[in-house]
């Protein structure tokens, strides 16, 4: 299977085809100072767990970005919902 190539703050990584967004970003985590939330490629909000398909750039909002804290919020509040 070929490898994709993706690029993150300007250096390029290769990920094996399959690959999600959360793998990526385990492997970056330490470049951020906050916890990684969402994926963002080409202006459009991506989450971890969608499968990388193509060699692009992203770029990782973390929770202190609006749209990162927002999604957070969302997802505490979809867990909750389903514990009750």
């Amino acid at each position: 299977m070929a490898d994709l190539k993706v690029k993150v703050l300007g250096e390029s990584y290769n990920i094996p085809k399959g690959s999600t967004y959360a793998d990526l970003a385990n492997h970056v985590q330490s470049q951020f100072k906050d916890e990684i939330a969402l994926a963002k490629v080409d202006g459009k909000l991506h989450e971890l767990s969608k499968k990388i398909n193509a060699n692009e750039e992203v770029e990782f909002l973390t929770i202190s970005s609006p749209d990162g804290r927002r999604a957070y919020r969302r997802s505490v509040c979809m867990v909750m919902h389903r514990s009750i």
